[in-house]
């Protein structure tokens, strides 16, 4: 995400530094290490609506590396309480366009299961979890889930690949209705431009008081903090 649509960092009361959640360098370091996927199954569990009972990172090492497409935070594949599996991208940005790169890439993610030994009968549901900073839909709803449809009868082809968008600027009117959703404190604490407003996600849903620790501690470190400022700098 630019430096425009998100706070360089959290705003605090004593001028401590807090890195902004919404950050690619960020959520990546937050969400994307296996050392912290208690409070990644919890995230994806609640945007998603899937039980999800463990997840394996693909790629985790790359998790400090400059990304050339920063938008496209790390790919996970979840192991479901139904005892299915699911492989999911997530994308952060505040680009519109950032959802003619999802459908291509979600393809792509689908078409590898073919070379990577699966049988096509074993075809493992793949889902694109797209956080966005804009508006990029004409929906009313913040959260919009896209499948594969017949466009004049609206019948569905096939559930193996979906998308799910999320639109922050239509946080605050879902937020007012839902306020104990788990989805809307996730969403709550992304968002978040000040201490206060992290505190207060944190204090509503025990996995984001985590994720609110894991924050903190993330922001103590001087090398974290060397490599999120070189991700905003222009």
């Amino acid at each position: 995400m630019s430096e425009q649509n998100f706070p360089p960092k959290i705003t605090t009361s004593d001028g401590s530094f807090i890195m902004s959640p919404k950050n690619d360098y960020a959520f990546r370091l937050l969400f994307g290490d296996e050392k912290n996927k208690e409070v990644t199954i919890s995230f994806l569990s609640a945007l998603l609506n899937i039980p999800v009972e463990d997840i394996n990172i693909k790629d985790p090492s790359v998790l400090k590396q400059a990304f050339a497409d920063k938008s496209r935070i790390f790919e996970i594949r979840m192991f479901l309480a139904s005892g299915g599996q699911a492989d999911v991208e997530v994308w952060l940005g505040n680009d519109p366009a950032i959802k003619e790169r999802v459908v291509p890439s979600l393809y792509n993610m689908t078409f590898s299961q073919f070379f990577s030994g699966e049988r096509s009968g074993s075809v493992k549901k793949s889902l694109s979890l797209v956080i966005l900073d804009c508006n990029a839909s004409q929906a009313e709803e913040m959260h919009t889930t896209y499948r594969l449809y017949d466009c004049e009868n609206d019948i569905e082809l096939s559930d193996s690949m979906e998308v799910h968008l999320f639109e922050l600027p239509k946080l605050k009117s879902d937020g007012e209705q839902n306020k104990k959703s788990p989805e809307v404190l996730w969403l709550m604490f992304l968002n978040a431009a000040t201490e206060e407003e992290l505190r207060m996600a944190a204090e509503a849903e025990p996995k984001v008081a985590k994720a609110y620790d894991l924050l903190l501690e993330m922001s103590d470190d001087g090398e974290n903090r060397r490599l999120y400022e070189e991700s905003i700098s222009p």
